[in-house]
């Protein structure tokens, strides 16, 4: 499947307070953050049990061909992803988040096929009763160069055409994703 191109337009809403978390997963300690995310302490607890909405901003080292739960097979190009989420269920954002950071042993969503092969550098959110997932992904298409890599990934509960996003091989290191969705 070809990239699609977001649709350009005004997606205008309230947006709240959004947090950063930089994920230190750095050479070694990627195990250890896991380790502390499944059983609820350590940076984990910098996140709130709340309902909320995030993005994982990810990095994939090289390209990779992923079997998608029933979406089918893609390949992956190497480079940087945003995925655009939200956490409503038992343990909200820290519950979700921790899932996200914990090793893939069963796959439940889209992006924990995904999550096999792809580093979390670091993860935005904002603790809010409203759901903000498909207004955020929007945005953030709008903002960026950003394209679609696989139709309904994530938005099978919605009509968005995906809530991942593929920025290309290289992107800025300080990158605010925060800052634009408040723009």
């Amino acid at each position: 499947m070809q990239p699609t191109p977001p649709q350009k337009g005004r997606f205008e809403c309230p947006l709240p307070t959004l947090q950063a978390w930089t994920v230190p997963l750095a050479e070694g300690l990627g195990r250890e953050l896991s380790r502390s995310a499944t059983i609820g302490s350590g940076p984990i607890n910098a996140v709130p049990p709340s309902a909320g909405t995030y993005i994982l901003e990810m990095r994939l080292e090289k390209r990779v061909t992923i079997a998608v739960g029933q979406l089918g097979r893609f390949t992956f190009a190497r480079g940087w992803y945003l995925y655009v989420g939200s956490a409503r269920g038992s343990g909200g954002l820290r519950g979700r988040i921790a899932h996200h950071l914990r090793d893939v042993r069963r796959p439940h969503w889209h992006i924990d096929y995904l999550r096999r092969a792809i580093s979390i550098e670091r993860i935005f959110f904002s603790p809010t009763r409203r759901n903000y997932e498909c207004s955020w992904t929007h945005r953030l298409a709008n903002l960026t160069s950003a394209t679609y890599p696989v139709g309904r990934f994530g938005s099978s509960d919605c009509r968005c055409l995906s809530h991942l996003l593929y920025l290309g091989p290289r992107v800025a290191a300080d990158q605010g994703f925060g800052d634009l969705i408040r723009s």
